[in-house]
């Protein structure tokens, strides 16, 4: 049944989930080898939480669906880093198979503050 909440929609996200009541996200996922990016991707996600535990197995198996990628074993280490830090990296240990770079790292793009026009910061 949860398979039914996670149906990707034209590859740029997941369906809002309004009961949840989380916003959008960017993520930004990107293989480096030797500290370079090889291949990265932005993905939009709707409805979700970065807090959410439940909500990174679909976001990851995305991701990685469309770096035509095997999905990385997602840790709690990666969940908190994801949560307290907005990004994480999984490295050759994290997947059951072998893979051919150094890591695969995942960045949630911080929102954007709108700001009303004419309003300034500071004093």
């Amino acid at each position: 049944m949860p398979s039914a909440l996670f149906k990707p929609k034209e590859k740029k996200g997941l369906p809002c989930r309004a009961r949840h009541g989380g916003g959008l996200m960017k993520i930004w996922a990107a293989i480096r080898t030797d500290g370079k990016i090889q291949r990265d991707m932005v993905m939009d996600f709707d409805g979700l939480s970065k807090a959410r535990v439940e909500d990174w197995n679909p976001i990851i198996g995305a991701l990685c669906h469309e770096l035509d990628l095997a999905r990385p074993v997602l840790l709690r280490k990666h969940l908190n880093d994801l949560a307290h830090f907005s990004h994480t990296a999984f490295t050759a240990a994290d997947f059951m198979e072998p893979i051919s770079f150094d890591k695969l790292t995942v960045e949630i793009f911080p929102e954007k503050d709108e700001k009303k026009p004419g309003m300034r910061h500071g004093k």
